[in-house]
């Protein structure tokens, strides 16, 4: 999984550069973030990256058509790397990504030092500066200890896209 994590970004960092002398507005990567409370991350930050699959009419740091991504988060109880698609319709946006999840130090009702897989659907009101986004998705444990939950739910509610 480690050595996944920067072959993937290579890939996208090149499938989204530009031929060489050409620089065309909006065919380029994009950056994702969101600043938030969760759970069991509990106060968390992300970063990632999006990368447009279509054409874009303007030069804005929100995609809007529909794009690949591929983010980190990482907070007091864990942190988490995903990657799926963000979908933008109007004024809102939507993502469903496949994420794996470590807990450690402090968590709330999970026991530390465990791998989830899992999924998560999110919805935000994207602005450049951040606007509301909630997220709600299930998680499995990929070794089940004896006396802990196997599954549980992830809630986030923050900012960001």
């Amino acid at each position: 999984m480690r050595r996944l994590l920067p072959a993937a970004a290579l890939l996208l960092s090149l499938a989204s550069a530009p031929a060489l002398g050409e620089e065309k507005k909006g065919d380029r990567l994009k950056g994702s973030f969101s600043l938030g409370f969760s759970y069991p991350l509990v106060v968390s930050a992300s970063l990632g990256a999006l990368l447009p699959l279509g054409r874009e009419e303007h030069d804005l740091p929100i995609p809007e058509t529909v794009s690949l991504r591929l983010d980190g988060e990482v907070g007091l109880g864990g942190g988490s790397v995903g990657a799926g698609v963000f979908i933008p319709v109007r004024y809102f946006a939507f993502s469903a990504k496949a994420v794996r999840l470590r807990t450690w130090l402090l968590t709330w009702n999970e026991e530390t030092d465990r791998t989830f897989d899992g999924g998560v659907i999110e919805f935000a009101l994207p602005s450049a500066h951040g606007g509301p986004k909630v997220g709600l998705g299930k998680f499995k444990d990929r070794e089940a200890l004896n006396g802990t939950r196997e599954k549980f739910t992830y809630v986030f509610i923050g900012v960001g896209w």
